[in-house]
């Protein structure tokens, strides 16, 4: 905790918790921190690397003091985490109960503290229950009412192109697709921020400088060349400082 997270990464509920793992296990983003939360205390325990919030079961209804007590869990772990964090990148399956209901308070978390946040937020696909579709086209639309950043991986619509289509392995592939989502957008940030690092700039300034004048002329070896105040110059460059110079004197 005392080093600067440049990402916290937030696993919600089953789906997103998974997805976080699977970006654990992949290992390529550098600067982040990953924490799932769930409010399934036996999924959570299948994830022993990472740091874990358990929460409890949403209440009925979203707002008012239960909504607050539910979220009081949450809302003290990322109270020491927000500090340390340059964005929040939360990782959901929406159409759960503990998804839809954590997703948006954590953003709301986020804003409160001017942290910036994106979502990614995997749609059920064409199978599911059409009450649970309903419930995450929902979701959806408060979270973009609200002004908040969501990319939304349809299954609907994308879904069916997965190489298996068997709704067992669907599951399991939405939560790689979320996953390397999010390895696709935060790799040339995070890449970015490691190679304007100070150790990474004085490794620049310790590289060789190259010396072209050692270079062969290549397909222009057989070219013929003009002097010009005792310089071997190329054709157009010649024309070029000869034009110049012309000009400087007019």
């Amino acid at each position: 905790m005392d080093n600067p997270t440049e990402y916290l990464i937030l696993g919600i509920g089953t789906a997103g918790a998974r997805a976080a793992f699977y970006l654990y296990q992949r290992g390529f983003l550098k600067n982040i921190r990953l924490v799932a939360v769930d409010s399934d205390a036996d999924e959570l325990s299948t994830l022993p690397t990472l740091q874990r919030i358990q929460v409890p079961f949403p209440p009925a209804v979203p707002v008012g003091a239960q909504a607050e007590q539910a979220c009081a869990a949450l809302n003290e772990n990322l109270e020491k985490l927000l500090p340390q964090t340059k964005m929040v990148v939360v990782v959901v399956g929406l159409g759960g109960a503990t998804g839809n209901f954590y997703t948006q308070a954590a953003l709301q978390f986020a804003h409160s503290k001017d942290v910036p946040a994106v979502t990614f937020a995997a749609l059920p696909h064409a199978f599911a229950m059409e009450d649970v579709q309903n419930s995450a086209s929902q979701t959806l639309d408060i979270l973009r009412a609200q002004h908040f950043d969501v990319l939304a991986l349809d299954g609907v619509k994308f879904g069916r192109f997965f190489p298996d289509t068997h709704q067992e392995m669907a599951y399991i592939q939405t939560v790689r697709w979320l996953a390397n989502t999010v390895i696709g957008y935060l790799t040339p940030l995070t890449s970015f921020q490691e190679e304007n690092s100070p150790a990474a700039m004085e490794s620049v300034g310790r590289r060789k400088t190259m010396e072209f004048d050692d270079l062969p002329l290549g397909i222009f070896a057989g070219t013929y060349h003009d002097n010009l105040e005792q310089q071997n110059l190329d054709i157009p460059t010649y024309l070029r400082i000869k034009q110049d110079a012309s000009s400087e004197q007019n």
